[in-house]
């Protein structure tokens, strides 16, 4: 996930700007729904592929939509917090993840 969203400096401000647009813009929300699905999709296919079990089964398709929320979640703050670093923001919102799980 973070290497997906590892972006040259120079392209970061449009990135923010496309995304601010993305998740503040009531029809691109509804368009991004389409885009999501197949980024679930990928990510819930390569669980698969890493555990040797259906892409439909429970463990791809969950870890397909909670890598979603913790990239939205992580695109939220960076776009709140202007001086924040995403990539940061991806691998806090994995690292609290993986800390609340474990207990």
């Amino acid at each position: 996930m973070l290497a997906f969203h590892t972006y040259p400096a120079e392209v970061l401000p449009a990135h923010r700007q496309r995304l601010e647009l993305i998740l503040h813009t009531p029809a691109l929300q509804a368009h991004s729904t389409l885009r999501y699905a197949q980024w679930r999709r990928v990510i819930a296919d390569h669980v698969a592929t890493a555990r040797g079990v259906d892409p439909t089964a429970l463990e791809p398709l969950l870890i397909g939509r909670v890598s979603l929320a913790l990239a939205v979640t992580a695109y939220d703050q960076w776009l709140d917090h202007p001086d924040s670093d995403l990539l940061a923001l991806l691998d806090a919102s994995l690292v609290t993840l993986r800390a609340h799980l474990d207990g």
